[in-house]
């Protein structure tokens, strides 16, 4: 831009560099505000949680541990995108956390108290979780009830959950439905049937003791054995001069055969060489008779 008097005027830069310089610091508010605008979230929500528990770890063939007193107990879920889990962690802060799998069998020993069995595996493990009443409530059984009702119904939906009287842990633990009755059952009848088999061998023993030897049976085959052999005996010895025989005469057979083929083959050669030294003979023999001479 140009003056009256064809001079440059100088402009004002301020209000576009200010404009700039604001969208740059909304959009660094933008960033401080939403770090994790690009990360996938994941919810934490809560399905139950008590604040007064005792939670005792039972491991077989071996003592009882003690894994929480008295605190809280809290079934969580965290959710993403894909997928869905759920946990179980029973102290203030969190201090053991399991996951909480389908194939995790919960079980109610007692219907008046409020304890629960939880079975795991790989080692064979089991929890005993006890509801504890809270100083502040009036109603302490039933309250306790629809804490034990909502506790059954959320690992109920997760877990395989049996609400009857567990007597014997370890069956419960290896999945069995064999009751202490039907094993007792069970064991008796096998008595009786060890019994029945005892009862047959004594009866086949007494038969074998009271059965008496028939010699005249057994002399008779006695008998017929001895007829056997003998008839055995005189066959073979029939046979072995003949077999020697035949065996003599082929073996004569063979000495001739051999002699047929040697002879006249050694006779040839000997006429030969008597051919051949003829005249050294010969000559020999003239020499001989010019000595004498």
């Amino acid at each position: 831009m140009r003056d009256a008097n064809n001079r440059p005027m100088s402009v004002d830069s301020t209000p576009t560099k200010s404009t700039k310089l604001q969208s740059i610091r909304n959009s660094l508010k933008l960033s401080h505000k939403n770090p994790n605008l690009k990360r996938s979230s994941a919810q934490k929500n809560t399905l139950f949680k008590y604040d007064n528990v005792k939670v005792t770890s039972l491991l077989l063939n071996q003592n009882s541990k003690s894994l929480l007193c008295r605190g809280p107990i809290e079934i969580y879920e965290i959710r993403t995108k894909s997928s869905c889990s759920k946990f179980m962690s029973i102290g203030r802060s969190n201090n053991v956390i399991h996951p909480l799998l389908p194939k995790l069998k919960i079980s109610k020993p007692d219907s008046r108290k409020f304890k629960y069995l939880m079975f795991f595996f790989n080692p064979d493990r089991i929890w005993e979780i006890e509801f504890l009443n809270i100083d502040k409530c009036g109603k302490k059984n039933s309250y306790l009830r629809e804490v034990g009702r909502d506790f059954e119904n959320v690992v109920s939906r997760i877990c395989e959950f049996v609400n009857s009287a567990v007597t014997d842990v370890k069956t419960t633990i290896l999945g069995s439905s064999i009751s202490n009755e039907e094993g007792q059952n069970g064991a008796s009848g096998k008595e009786e049937e060890e019994e029945k088999d005892d009862d047959e061998l004594n009866y086949l023993l007494e038969d074998e003791l009271n059965a008496v030897p028939n010699s005249g049976a057994v002399s008779e085959q006695q008998d017929h054995e001895t007829i056997i052999n003998e008839a055995f005996k005189r066959a073979i010895n029939k046979v072995i001069p003949s077999w020697h025989a035949l065996v003599a005469k082929q073996h004569e057979i063979n000495v001739r055969k051999r002699a047929s083929l040697y002879i006249p083959t050694f006779q040839e050669k000997q006429i030969a060489r008597r051919s051949i030294s003829v005249l050294s003979d010969y000559e020999t023999l003239v020499s001989f008779k010019d000595l004498k001479l």
